[in-house]
């Protein structure tokens, strides 16, 4: 007994040993930044305890978080190559980035643009002196923060039951804002400190890092990454083919999927990219050689996509972060063509970085490009408007609807309007234009046929589904008008631009066409719909359509059809058992 006790007591001791170690490595690396992360969990904390307005907490809590993430780059970008007066750069970073910040916090996009800037620049300042250490860099400070996660859970979640089950079996009181404050200075003080003790020095993670990828993730790369992302990248490229076929622009999000596209072939090739060629798969040699070749056609539909969408709406924050996306890829896409940069994904994280840097700020920023591009489309809109064109209220709604939430209201009046405390800003300001909010975005989106008392025309068709109602994503169960008890179950749903109707095992695809071209997003739908699908063919008697908001972000898709249904039963073999 005494034996363990000992073994336990000596594993304590070394155990605490090792904690202390890293909390001391941490304070002696990196002074400012553990300084930066103590303002902000003492921000945080005063505000919880209503001791600091929530306005200066956003402002203090932006400089410190931006200011402990600029140190974080400028150390390590030292540790790799050390160059001079290496605390007094960091400080004056760590400072001016952090008050660009909180200056900036009350402009959307800005602040996390610039975090998330720093957060790619820290890897790439990590390997600064050898691009062969990315993938092991990568590792290291994926360790380092799952530690500071691993203690966040253990430390605040301990407590946090132990305080909970004090009160709840023996009654004793526990204020609410003391679990509050243990959840603040364990996640935003304690646990980055834990992670910041365990962030591998030059020269430390080789061995581990090397045998960890080699064992254990470079298979999944291997037999999983790299043949998905072939499989997709034939995907992007058959849906350009039928773009070119068809002429007819991207749908959708499609920009969003050509992104999360890039970012896994990316991440894929950087942590496998410091490995042996040499006995890997065929399929992830053919990826880490051609890879180049795989993006311009991803790219090619972002940018076509982009143009389509802001020639129709303009510039949004999220369409400036994909075209920004776009071009940080291009460039690095050149730069494959110079021996000095081939392969050298450190230059793609530092592009990546500075771009959301330079683009957080300015007259170029994500929000100030944006808000100018919604007023051009406004004042040509609104004149549109008063010309009494088509369609132009629904466009000035959506981008005035854009500038009195980013705060730009006032830029389409000569003088601010006077509101009321009690009244909608978004209202005065369309009252002041004689623009009505109750049609916002509803009449180019949804329509209605009254079928009543119009003769059907059954020629061709010996099955009718009435009162049929269908939607996006979801498979709907059909009212038949002449179907009998025999007869298999019929289901349909709307999905990628087409009806998909079922019948038992069978299941047909009706492309939404109408004079033998595709159905635009937001067109109307004519009263009577036939449609064709490898010799099938059926009639839509329209009642009711709904089209998702385009500027939602859910993509142009037809939601809702309403309506009956005729069919042929000679095209289904299950109607003909």
């Amino acid at each position: 007994m005494a034996r363990r006790f000992g073994q336990g007591f000596r594993s304590l001791t070394s155990l605490r040993g090792l904690a202390a170690d890293g909390m001391q490595r941490a304070f002696a690396r990196f002074p400012i930044t553990i300084t930066a992360l103590f303002g902000l969990a003492l921000a945080a904390s005063l505000t919880e305890a209503e001791v600091l307005e929530e306005k200066l907490m956003e402002r203090g809590g932006g400089f410190f978080l931006v200011a402990a993430l600029a140190s974080l780059v400028i150390r390590l970008a030292y540790e790799a190559a050390p160059f001079r007066h290496a605390r007094l750069i960091e400080l004056g970073f760590a400072v001016a980035l952090g008050a660009i910040a909180a200056f900036q916090i009350p402009v959307d996009y800005a602040a996390p643009m610039i975090v998330g800037g720093l957060i790619l620049l820290v890897p790439a300042a990590a390997a600064r002196a050898n691009s062969e250490d990315l993938p092991v860099v990568l590792g290291g400070l994926g360790f380092a923060a799952a530690l500071g996660l691993l203690t966040l859970l253990i430390f605040a979640g301990g407590l946090s039951g132990t305080l909970a089950s004090l009160h709840y079996l023996f009654g004793l009181p526990v204020p609410d804002r003391i679990f509050a404050q243990t959840w603040i200075w364990t996640g935003l003080f304690l646990a980055p400190l834990f992670a910041l003790g365990r962030i591998p020095e030059r020269g430390e993670v080789n061995l581990g890092g090397r045998i960890l990828l080699d064992r254990a993730a470079l298979a999944l790369f291997d037999f999983g990454a790299f043949p998905l992302l072939i499989v997709y990248t034939l995907v992007l490229h058959a849906y350009a083919a039928k773009i070119a076929i068809e002429t007819e622009l991207p749908r959708g999000q499609i920009g969003w999927m050509v992104l999360a596209y890039l970012l896994t072939l990316f991440g894929t090739l950087i942590v496998t990219g410091g490995h042996e060629r040499l006995g890997r798969p065929a399929t992830s040699r053919f990826v880490m050689r051609y890879w180049p070749t795989f993006i311009a056609v991803p790219i090619a539909l972002l940018f076509i996509s982009l143009y389509e969408r802001i020639g129709d709406y303009g510039v949004t924050e999220e369409r400036y972060l994909l075209g920004l996306a776009g071009i940080v890829v291009l460039v690095w896409a050149a730069l494959q063509f110079r021996p000095r940069f081939r392969n050298d994904h450190r230059v793609l994280l530092f592009l990546g970085g500075l771009a959301l840097l330079l683009s957080s700020v300015g007259p170029w920023s994500a929000q100030s490009v944006s808000i100018s591009s919604q007023l051009a489309r406004f004042e040509r809109a609104i004149t549109a408007f008063r010309e009494g064109r088509t369609g132009a209220e629904q466009q000035a709604l959506g981008a005035l609807t854009y500038l009195v939430r980013a705060d730009a209201g006032d830029r389409t009046v000569d003088r601010p309007l006077a509101v009321p405390d009690d009244e909608n800003i978004l209202t005065a300001y369309a009252n002041h234009f004689g623009l009505d909010l109750g049609r916002l975005r509803i009449d180019r989106l949804q329509g209605s046929h009254n079928q009543d008392r119009r003769p059907v025309d059954l020629s061709g068709y010996d099955l009718m589904l009435q009162s049929v109602f269908a939607s996006g994503g979801e498979r709907s169960s059909m009212r038949e008008g002449t179907q009998t008890a025999r007869d298999p179950s019929i289901g349909i749903e709307l999905r990628d631009g087409a009806v998909v109707l079922s019948i038992g095992s069978e299941t047909a695809a009706f492309p939404l066409r109408v004079e033998g071209r595709a159905v635009k997003a937001g067109e109307a739908l004519p009263r009577v719909l036939d449609l064709a699908s490898d010799g099938r063919r059926i009639r839509l008697l329209v009642e009711h359509w709904n089209w998702s908001d385009p500027e939602s972000g859910e993509g142009e898709q037809l939601r809702r059809l309403h309506g009956s249904f005729l069919i042929r039963r000679a095209d289904w073999l299950a109607l003909n058992n």
